[in-house]
């Protein structure tokens, strides 16, 4: 008796030869990707676009920017970045890169950061340049008084001289 869904017996078979080296190179190249995205990965999930991070593109830069309290991140990336975990402790991050997932890299680019508070009093947030897991995050913390509402003005500019600015706001409670 035939198999309906496989007249064929042996089109599966050789099939599964086929795909099965198909499916390992896939795999082997999304391994290498994995090893090279930052640490960043291990923060807590924001969602594009959303009010918790700023993102925005210049030619084929791309930039993403992050605050968090650095209590919700995990110990070994607090290691990473050389920072103390603690709620009243936010930090901001940075992230400029280019190219095509799976062959990601830094990009090159001038950061600027503006903090205003909810009273309207404004300050410049200094970023230092960390190397993880071979890419360039730019990254500042600064104390604040909780609860606190926060809006980011997050200032990128390429080496060709393309600005962008990326706008959000965040709110950091006691935890």
């Amino acid at each position: 008796m035939r198999n309906r869904l496989h007249p064929n017996p042996t089109r599966p078979a050789v099939a599964a030869r086929v795909l099965v080296p198909v499916l390992l190179v896939f795999l082997a190249a999304c391994s290498d990707a994995e090893q090279r995205r930052s640490a960043a990965a291990d923060l807590p999930p924001a969602v594009p676009g959303s009010a918790q991070q700023g993102d925005a593109q210049a030619g084929d830069t791309s930039f993403t920017a992050v605050a968090i309290q650095t209590s919700q991140i995990s110990e070994t990336v607090a290691a990473e970045y050389g920072i103390e975990r603690r709620d009243n402790l936010v930090m901001l991050r940075v992230s400029p890169r280019q190219g095509e997932p799976g062959s990601i890299d830094t990009a090159q680019a001038a950061v600027q950061v503006t903090v205003t508070d909810l009273r309207g009093q404004t300050s410049a947030l200094e970023l230092d340049r960390k190397i993880v897991a071979g890419l360039v995050d730019h990254v500042g913390t600064m104390e604040i008084t909780l609860p606190s509402t926060l809006r980011f003005e997050v200032t990128a500019t390429t080496p060709q001289g393309e600005t962008r600015t990326m706008d959000f706001s965040r709110e950091f409670r006691t935890r």
